[in-house]
């Protein structure tokens, strides 16, 4: 959170109250059923911004411990490339102490000439417990066969990953969206679902 916080320094971010409450109000009862589920949240998109070919797409994930922004950034970065976008991870540049560093940090994204800045951040969790009347077999009784039903009681953990997108070296962000993830898988399965969901969400909103 701190290292978001620099980053609203450097570019510019405006974000309201209301805003990060509606999102999580929307994270904790908007259909948290699965890695499937429609993300219910909308996205926003500078009325002036105009998509264009990108040359390089630097992607930012300002996560702690520091294997989470590799990863993160990783699977992004490969899930652009594989729509044929130019991107690549901050981490090949930025090291984590000059992550926070407000002023290094912009000069470093200048000096790397990238024309495309996509910056993530874990804003909020939520769970969501419901119960589901499972069929677990038949069960026989002097001949005769009973169906036998157990009550499960599931708790779903959910997280959402806010996504912006700059064009530097203008400071506003042009791009605000979100996508929910399933925290109750491994890994791997989060981060293929990442990969997946905020790709689609940069390409489908025309941003990229």
């Amino acid at each position: 959170m701190q290292v978001f916080i620099y980053l609203i320094k450097l570019f510019g971010m405006k974000i309201s109250l209301t805003a990060i409450l509606g999102i999580m109000i929307l994270t904790t009862f908007g259909g948290i059923t699965g890695a499937s589920a429609q993300d219910p949240i909308e996205s926003w998109t500078n009325p002036t911004y105009k998509k264009k070919k990108y040359k390089k797409v630097m992607v930012i994930a300002p996560f702690s411990p520091p294997t989470y922004r590799k990863r993160f950034e990783k699977y992004l970065v490969d899930g652009l490339k594989d729509r044929g976008i130019k991107a690549f991870s901050s981490t090949d540049i930025i090291t984590n102490e000059e992550l926070i560093d407000t002023a290094l940090l912009l000069q470093k994204i200048l000096d790397s000439k990238a024309d495309g800045v996509v910056v993530l951040n874990y804003l909020a969790g939520a769970s969501k417990t419901t119960e589901q009347l499972d069929f677990t077999g038949p069960v026989y009784i002097y001949g005769w066969a009973f169906a036998n039903f157990d009550l499960e009681t599931r708790t779903v953990k959910a997280g959402l990953v806010q996504l912006d997108f700059y064009t530097p070296p203008t400071r506003g962000t042009q791009y605000r969206s979100g996508v929910i993830l399933n925290m109750t898988n491994n890994s791997d399965t989060i981060l293929e679902e990442f990969k997946i969901k905020a790709t689609k969400k940069l390409t489908g909103d025309k941003i990229l």
